[in-house]
């Protein structure tokens, strides 16, 4: 009697570890799924934004007049390493149509690299 609830036991963990397993994996693939939307609306949202930023920096630099919502923007909505490129370039004392040209390429080429990286970050889920 004793052998046979023991191999009921066996059997019944055996089959039931088949669901559990099947469960684990499908709520892995669901947690990288809800990573990956994640990760591309805040692509999304970088990128609208990136792009209202820029035209707005144009404009601020060619008249030397900074927007303060741009400003608030780039300190608090874009990633800090694009904050810190922005006020590397506010710091200057005298900025020459040169100086700007430079800084605006730098700033406008941090944000497509925080771009890129989300994108390289979707990639490495997906492998």
């Amino acid at each position: 009697m004793n052998d046979a609830i023991l191999g009921v036991i066996i059997g019944g963990v055996l089959t039931g570890s088949g669901t559990w397993i099947a469960m684990w994996l499908q709520h892995k693939k669901w947690k990288i799924e809800q990573k990956i939307r994640i990760l591309e609306n805040k692509k999304d949202r970088l990128e609208l934004l990136s792009r209202t930023t820029l035209d707005k920096l144009s404009r601020c630099m060619h008249e030397n007049a900074y927007d303060s919502g741009m400003l608030s923007d780039l300190d608090f909505l874009f990633p800090e390493n694009i904050s810190k490129v922005f006020n590397e370039f506010m710091v200057k004392e005298t900025k020459s149509d040169k100086d700007k040209k430079f800084g605006y390429y730098d700033i406008a080429r941090e944000m497509k690299k925080c771009i890129s990286d989300i994108d390289k970050e979707i990639e490495n889920l997906l492998k």
